[in-house]
């Protein structure tokens, strides 16, 4: 195989010779139908080529792979991966098609930084296998050049901050103070989308939501809702009452069937910033504090389209940029691009339709594509050079890695992907009493807002007394006179430098706190961090010899510049001693606050596992020695007695406002005929194994079974059930008709001439041999899960 074949016949009379016939050469192998040159676009699709075979692939039930392999990109940036090859790197031969065509598919990967066009080489390795011997050892000698061309920008992100000061992609700035909700961005061709709520805030307008789309699935991250909740906790058994308002964090994803690929939500430092990231390798990024600062930070796929939404086109030109919704208006008109304006005739005709509104699950119809393909890396290995070092994650493009050197995936010490945490779990219909799935999330996620709302920028001095030269001290500190400021100077112009301090100013003139310069310095160190990374001018050469995004700059962008109790050595903050947390914004010498735990201090097995229970607080510290110290209780109707003696269990942080706690282990007891009763606990929560919270109920019950109220520490049976086996069933239910019936606790409500009436029917038919016996307060969970086999029949 790989060989020109021919045949040559030769002429004799009486062994002479005559003459000599030659046949034409054929070629016995593959073929390759592509150009010496391929181009392949970093933010365009793939580019495919086909194999044909001039042999017929003839085997018994069986296929060949022919391996493909293409070299990393090797250069000033150091070596990476920068085409990936459709399937895992091979094509497959098969009797199906003797002869093909067999298809290659390739394209270039986004790697997020401006690193010029490249040149890489795909070649074919030998053929291994043993069911084809013909075609064993064979190799296609064509090598196939393919060239990168990179379509990265020195781009900046679009942001809206503060109260809010919006700049987009082109670098636009200008201001919003209506209340509602907007279209912050939007493709014109990808079905991406990201709609933000802003909310009265003093006189003006700040964000306090994001719901971001992907195909037919939506991430939401939204604190728009303030509460005030009766906030009971304990000191060694005794009840203490306060009220607590706040701005409530709801995080949901909404997902209909499996996830898109590549859509993913990541939580960074404890907390206090989330980033959703799209499959194109885009991500919006949320500071959350108060209110919540949102940037959007662009892929190559973004460039050159007529982007909508408050953050404007993407073409390098900002004069375009005040382009009039609706989306699909029939006619383009667009506001005067001046700086500084405040463009409520722009920004009014992006509020969200009627019908669209992705907090609500409202999708336009999308059809998606059940055949996507798979990209691989296909790395020549450097062990063998007729081996491949294959890399194809499922269900994720290796074509689109989410940024630089850092995505989703895995958690660490700053961030972590919670995706699965949220993800919709599909409700399995219980076996007797058929109970709606509701979430407060839902109800939480209800807004409202009023068109008639007038905007007033005060007057100084604030209400506090801060003048404007006190603010504009503060704000020069903070953000320009920062580490962060000085290093980040030469990647921003003074244009951007001069805005963030103006939108500092104008943040603490309207919410009279001068602790809101965080967010302009927030918003100086995320577009440094954007420019130095993407922006190859900037990067310094290491120890090997290659690039990189410079140390220099990138080691001082520390998590709130580490509130001045730390210091920030290559981007980390080294916490002085007596704070914690990645931004060392938690004072270890007081214990962290507990408010609650699960839903209002319940868990209800019927509707989850509670094998461990949510608590929520403030100043939770993520190490070894976050504790869980649980002290069991013995429930009645009336209230609840300690046991003697506290467990103390490791601590799994999820903020710092969560902690889960497992329960699971409190006191077991043997198992009785009946459910089992409800398990409760006393938890308290320690940053370092000993200084405690004070503590909060919990309990673990059965909603079929049981009524219980989590801050008073009672329960009691319902009396609208009958008990089965150990299960409850509405009395109704054919079930409670049966032999096996345990107890019949009824209510029956009627009416005689205009006077209701009830009648309360009380049967209790005992089990054969069985006595009668309160069932413990404190057996096992594993117990009392079973009591809530209302499942599927």
């Amino acid at each position: 195989m790989g060989s020109q074949i021919g045949c040559e016949v030769e002429i004799r009379h009486n062994g002479q010779f005559v003459d000599r016939k030659r046949s034409s050469s054929f070629f016995a192998g593959i073929t390759v139908e592509a150009p010496d040159v391929i181009e392949v676009f970093e933010n365009a699709g793939a580019v495919s080529f086909n194999l044909t075979s001039t042999v017929p692939f003839l085997c018994d039930d069986c296929e060949v792979q022919i391996p493909v392999s293409v070299t990393d990109r090797n250069g000033q940036y150091g070596k990476y991966v920068d085409v990936v090859v459709a399937g895992e790197c091979g094509v497959t031969m098969t009797t199906d098609k003797p002869n093909g065509p067999f298809t290659v598919s390739v394209k270039a990967r986004r790697d997020f930084f401006n690193d010029g066009d490249g040149s890489v080489s795909l070649e074919f390795l030998p053929i291994n296998t043993d069911k084809a011997t013909l075609w064993n050892g064979y190799k296609i000698a064509t090598v196939i050049t393919i060239i990168t061309r990179d379509r990265d920008r020195n781009s900046r992100r679009c942001s809206g901050t503060g109260d809010p000061h919006y700049t987009t992609f082109d670098g636009m700035y200008f201001h919003v103070y209506l209340p509602g909700e907007y279209i912050f961005y939007r493709h014109s061709s990808l079905p991406y989308e990201v709609q933000t709520r802003l909310t009265p805030c003093g006189r003006v307008a700040c964000n306090c939501g994001v719901a971001a789309r992907a195909e037919d699935d939506v991430i939401i991250v939204d604190q728009c809702r303030t509460v005030t909740e009766q906030i009971v906790t304990f000191v060694n058994g005794r009840r203490r009452t306060r009220y607590q308002t706040y701005k409530k964090l709801v995080i949901k994803i909404i997902a209909n069937g499996e996830m898109t690929p590549g859509f993913r939500l990541v939580r960074e430092n404890g907390g206090r910033s989330y980033k959703i990231y799209f499959p194109t390798g885009s991500y919006v990024q949320i500071q959350a504090w108060y209110f919540m600062d949102v940037y959007f930070s662009s892929a190559s796929d973004d460039y050159g389209w007529e982007n909508v939404g408050l953050c404007g086109s993407y073409d390098s030109n900002y004069d375009n940029d005040l382009l009039h919704g609706p989306v699909g208006a029939p006619s383009k008109k667009y506001s005067s691009p001046r700086r500084s304006s405040i463009p409520h005739d722009f920004a009014t005709t992006w509020r969200v339709e009627s019908g669209k509104n992705l907090f609500y699950g409202e999708l336009d119809k999308f059809e998606r594509e059940n055949t996507t393909q798979v990209f691989c890396t296909c790395s020549p290995s450097d062990e063998s050079s007729n081996q491949v070092d294959a890399s194809c994650e499922y269900g994720k493009d290796n074509g689109r890695p989410s940024s630089p050197g850092k995505g989703p995936g895995n958690c660490n010490s700053y961030s972590c992907d919670i995706t699965n945490e949220y993800l919709p779990v599909t409700s399995r219909r219980k076996r007797g009493i058929e109970r709606r799935q509701t979430s407060d999330a839902d109800d939480d996620l209800n807004f409202e807002f009023d068109e008639d709302f007038e905007f007033n920028i005060p007057s100084w001095p604030t209400p506090s007394n801060i003048t404007e030269q006190i603010a504009r001290n503060e704000c020069l500190a903070r953000v320009i006179e920062s580490g962060p400021g000085q290093a980040c100077q030469s990647a921003l112009n003074q244009t951007e430098l001069d805005e963030y301090v103006e939108a500092c100013v104008v943040d603490i003139q309207v919410l009279d706190d001068l602790s809101v310069a965080k967010s302009s310095a927030d918003l100086l160190k995320a577009q440094c961090e954007e420019v130095v990374t993407k922006n190859t001018d900037f990067w310094e050469g290491g120890s090997d010899g290659t690039f990189g995004p410079p140390a220099s700059i990138i080691g001082l962008l520390c998590p709130s510049d580490c509130n001045d109790n730390g210091n920030c050595t290559d981007g980390v903050c080294g916490c002085f001693e007596g704070y914690g947390g990645t931004d060392c914004s938690v004072d270890l010498n007081v214990a962290p606050t507990l408010y609650r735990s699960g839903n209002r201090g319940l868990c209800d097995l019927s509707a989850e596992t509670c094998s461990d229970v949510s608590f929520y607080g403030d100043n939770f510290v993520e190490g070894d020695d976050l504790t869980c110290h649980v002290t069991s209780i013995q429930i009645t109707s009336t209230g609840f007695t300690m046991n003697e003696g506290a467990e103390k269990l490791q601590g799994v942080f999820q903020t710092y406002e969560q902690v889960r706690c497992p329960i699971e282990s409190t006191n077991r007891r043997r198992r009785n005929s009946g459910p089992m009763e409800p398990v409760g606990a006393l938890v308290s929560i320690s940053n370092d194994g000993g200084m405690e919270s004070e503590q909060v109920l919990a309990i673990i019950y059965n909603a079929n079974c049981d009524v219980c109220n989590g801050t008073e520490g009672t329960c009691y049976r319902r009396t609208d059930i009958c008990i089965v086996d150990g299960v409850c069933y509405y009395v109704n239910d054919p079930q409670c008709k049966g032999s096996n019936v345990g107890l019949i606790v009824g209510v029956t409500v009627g009416a005689v001439a205009g006077v209701t009436t009830v009648v309360v029917v009380i049967a209790l038919i005992c089990y054969k041999k069985k006595s009668k016996k309160r069932v413990g307060v404190d057996d096992s969970l594993e117990e009392l899960q079973e009591s809530t086999k209302m499942g599927s029949d």
